[in-house]
Order: structure tokens, then sequence, then C-alpha cells
């Protein structure tokens, strides 16, 4: 799909609202644990290879899903729990913060993709954004 010159200037303004959108929805994410995960660090501060390896951490210390595999029933239904949070809320925040680092890649992308636009708007589209930031800065 090819961008005609003059759809330019409408594209920059969707993919700014698309950036826009996405970095309030990073900004909106919580997480049901608050604490550190043994030898990883926060949840919400892991980057992907470090979100992996607690991941995989975490799926070790899942004994009811070993408990399955080897066919016995766990009959008690005890909510399994590793430094105070179900492994269910750590899966919950592991999956959360997954989400989180694809929405803040795709915002790079957008980003670049809106320096593209720019160099490709026309002078008298950026002497006009030039002057609504004027505006902007005058309220």
């Amino acid at each position: 799909m090819a961008i005609k010159r003059d759809e330019v200037k409408s594209k920059r303004e969707s993919v700014l609202a698309k950036i826009k959108e996405l970095e309030e929805s990073v900004k909106k994410t919580r997480f049901i644990t608050n604490r550190y995960y043994d030898g990883y660090g926060l949840v919400e501060g892991m980057d992907k290879l470090t979100l992996a390896a607690a991941f995989k951490d975490l799926k070790s210390r899942m004994a009811s899903d070993v408990m399955s595999e080897l066919g016995f029933t766990n009959d008690e239904e005890e909510e399994e729990t590793y430094l105070g949070f179900t492994l269910d809320e750590w899966m919950e925040d592991f999956k959360t913060r997954a989400k989180q680092i694809r929405d803040e890649e795709k915002i790079e992308k957008l980003q670049d993709a809106v320096c593209i636009l720019e160099d490709n708007l026309s002078d008298d589209d950026k002497f006009a954004l030039d002057m609504e930031a004027v505006e902007d800065l005058c309220k």
C-alpha cells in the first residue's frame, strides 16, 4: 500500500494517534505482584530475555502441572504460591509484561514511520505543523 503525497499529513496524524493510544496503554498497565521475582527483579522492569528466563523458572515451580503430567490428581485444590503470590498471579504479570514489551516495540516502529512521513511532508505542511506547535506553546 503506497501512500500518496497528499495523504502523508493525514497518515502522520493517524500514526501519532496510534502511538498515543499505545503509550496510554503502557502507562496504565498495572501488575498484581509488587515484589522481586528472586534472581530476576521486578516483573515490570524485565526485558525480553529476563522475562523468558523468569517465565521458565515459574513453569518449573508449578508442581500441579508436573503432577498432572505424571498422572497424579491433586485432590486438595490448594493454591500454589511463590513469594506471597499465587503462581497464576505471577503468570498473569509475566503475560502482562510481555504485552507491554510488544506495545513498546510497536511504538518504536511507529515513531520511525512518523520520522519518514515528516521527511516527506511538503514545505507548506511542515510550516503549518510548526505554526500549530507555536499556537500550542502560546496557550
